[in-house]
């Protein structure tokens, strides 16, 4: 029998441990149980010292450290927030309010429910989103009748990114010493934890939201409870008076709430003239400021008068809203231009001291200069550093396959993809870059410039790829070049032959008028493929599990260890096949021209007709020709069960 204070991941540490050992690998017994145990002694806490400075090592009294950490940490504190609030002018109106606080139809719940992954983590009832999609027509009034009743009681990452690179570009390319810039980077101290619920109340009134809405957003974030978990033992409940909590899709919505009266006490000062943001080029927006979350980084001119407006903003806005200042993640980088003597007296005003190296925004580097490959190699070490990581050595292959798709690939997009300059022409990063490196013309036409930044080259990059998928749409033709331009709906040739008028507005990439990373892909894709290859997307499609998929990628692609594979690479084996002895092994062999293969493919579909083959593509062609997309599927599984007996075999 389990222990009653035995934690989940002991139990599936062993459970793991008894499935390795039943396999007979007994060296990845020993490793995975050596690694489980120096996890657990690096994460074993030792003791605690309390408020009066006494080490505590019994396990009671360490809990009772934790439980009253957090207690404080998630209660309330009294502020004055009525200089914040002033700042706040009204962004909702009636209509919208009418809309946030309408009665929510059937559909709307259904299509909610039927949106979620039906293996997700299950509610408190236990009960995943799999069993009300499957017994909707039992549960579903129900549950809609539920959220009835409890209603009736901008900018993306990259963008912010992008702004970053080029405002610190631009405060390093100036000359001089006088008159320069500062960036200010400032980490918020367990952001979320501290706000304030009855500040955030008080600014979506200010903001103009109904007094309902409030109400509904206070029950959604003041019904939760906390508990410690000290090696296996729960310790609590911790009550909270105010923060959201992490993970909830609503928290990030709900804090943007509350930075927007930071944003508005800066705007305030900029439009009193207190404040002078950074301009890249004549024409361009000022940038004042940039928040994502609890990340926020200032531009100023570097003298201790801006600086000491932007600290009593910070030290108002913590009064009201809750919020601290992290001191040991603050940084400030100064642009080239900026004299000892006023480098000084800003950091002075601050209280922090200067930082230049490593210096990051959004877990990207803030500037990037001539050593570019040592400053981005970052993306390379963290690949490196997943692909590596003990733990994912026992994933199977399409856990793998996962783990790329969704982690590994992310950390490359997230660094260098999302140039939305052909579709957003009003959005901020778009001003700024057109007012920096094509003011007179589209981002297709748009040169070099002078002394450009790292992420304009990079962007540029792109014009040939956009080139391939842009295509203009219809409109009265004022701002399209006829002859030059590709508008026409023709993608073999989009040029017009013909002297007819031309079009407005363009569309890129996908049906709906927008051009994404997928987009971009495919486009790429198409350019870098030559002669005939499969038909990627339509096995992608096939409904089968994720393992066989792989497998018959893997069988696509010819990198099944098959024993011609073998010998190639030195490995000493009988080159005979192991299902029917007679002829060497090879891909096309094992599942093509096998004697048993064929058996088991006259018994699966005796109408189709098999000849010898010489390739395993001219096989799968033959199948996907021949075979019905519902046969196709029980013939790659069947495949799959025929290389299992034959590993089975060996």
């Amino acid at each position: 029998m389990q222990n009653v204070g035995e934690s989940a991941e002991i139990r599936k540490c062993k459970q793991r441990m008894g499935e390795l050992r039943n396999a007979g690998d007994g060296r990845s017994v020993r490793e995975f149980g050596d690694a489980q145990r120096n996890r657990r002694r690096r994460n074993q806490i030792d003791g605690l010292r309390n408020a009066a400075g006494v080490l505590i090592r019994d396990e009671r009294g360490k809990a009772d450290i934790m439980a009253d950490y957090f207690q404080n940490l998630f209660s309330t504190e009294a502020g004055d927030d009525r200089s914040v609030l002033d700042c706040l002018t009204r962004q909702v109106s009636e209509d919208q309010n009418s809309m946030l606080v309408k009665e929510v139809s059937t559909e709307e719940v259904k299509t909610a429910i039927f949106g979620m992954h039906p293996d997700k983590s299950p509610g408190p009832d236990g009960l995943s989103s799999a069993f009300f999609q499957t017994h909707w027509d039992v549960v579903g009034e129900e549950v809609v009748n539920f959220c009835k009743l409890f209603l009736h009681t901008g900018r993306s990452i990259i963008d912010n990114v992008l702004l970053t690179f080029e405002s610190n570009h631009d405060m390093n390319r100036v000359q001089g010493d006088r008159g320069g810039y500062g960036a200010l980077k400032v980490d918020m101290s367990k952001a979320y934890d501290r706000v304030e619920w009855g500040f955030l109340g008080r600014v979506m009134t200010k903001l103009g939201f109904s007094e309902r809405w409030v109400s509904l957003m206070h029950e959604c974030i003041s019904t939760v409870q906390y508990r410690v978990l000290v090696e296996g033992k729960e310790w609590g409940p911790i009550v909270p008076t105010r923060g959201l909590r992490q993970g909830d899709p609503l928290s990030p919505c709900l804090f943007i709430l509350v930075a927007e009266s930071l944003s508005a006490m800066l705007r305030v000062q900029e439009m009193e003239g207190g404040l002078q943001g950074v301009r890249v080029a004549r024409g361009a927006p000022r940038i004042s400021h940039l928040f994502f979350a609890d990340d926020c980084l200032f531009f100023f001119r570097a003298n201790n008068l801006e600086a000491g407006i932007i600290g009593e903003v910070l030290k108002e806005y913590g009064r009201a809203s809750g919020q601290q200042v992290n001191f040991v993640k603050i940084a400030i980088v100064f642009g080239n231009n900026v004299g000892r003597e006023d480098k000084e007296a800003v950091l002075e005003s601050l209280g922090i001291t200067e930082q230049q190296g490593g210096r990051s925004y959004l877990g990207l580097p803030g500037f990037v200069g001539r050593r570019k490959r040592e400053i981005l190699g970052f993306i390379r070490e963290k690949v490196r550093n997943r692909i590596l990581y003990w733990g994912n050595q026992f994933l199977s292959r399409a856990r793998r396959e996962v783990l790329l798709k969704t982690v590994l690939q992310a950390i490359s997009n997230y660094a260098m993809n999302g140039w939305n300059f052909m579709h957003k022409p009003d959005a901020l990063v778009t001003r700024v870059f057109k007012a920096r490196y094509f003011p007179n013309c589209s981002f297709l036409d748009a040169k070099p410039g002078s002394n450009p930044s790292f992420v304009w080259s990079s962007i540029r990059e792109t014009q040939n790829m956009l080139r391939e998928g842009v295509r203009w749409g219809i409109g009265n033709g004022e701002h399209v070049r006829v002859w030059e331009d590709p508008w026409l709906p023709n993608d073999a040739n989009p040029y017009v032959s013909t002297h007819n008028p031309g079009f407005e507005s363009s569309t890129l990439g996908e049906t709906n008028g927008l051009y994404f990373v997928r987009s971009a892909y495919r486009i790429l894709t198409e350019m870098c493929v030559t002669g005939n290859g499969y038909e990627w997307t339509a096995v992608c499609d096939l409904n089968l599990p994720p393992k066989i998929k792989c497998f018959f990628w893997t069988l696509c692609s010819l990198r099944l260890p098959t024993k011609d594979a073998l010998m190639v690479k030195q490995v000493r084996c009988n080159p005979l096949c192991t299902l029917c002895g007679l002829e060497n092994e090879t891909a096309v062999h094992v599942f093509a021209n096998c004697a048993f293969a064929h058996l088991c493919w006259r018994i699966l579909e005796p109408a189709w007709v098999l000849t010898e083959m010489d390739s395993i593509g001219q096989w799968v062609q033959e199948m996907f020709l021949s075979l019905s997309r519902q046969m196709v599927e029980k013939v790659i599984v069947v495949c799959w069960a025929l290389w299992e007996n034959r590993n089975n075999s060996v």
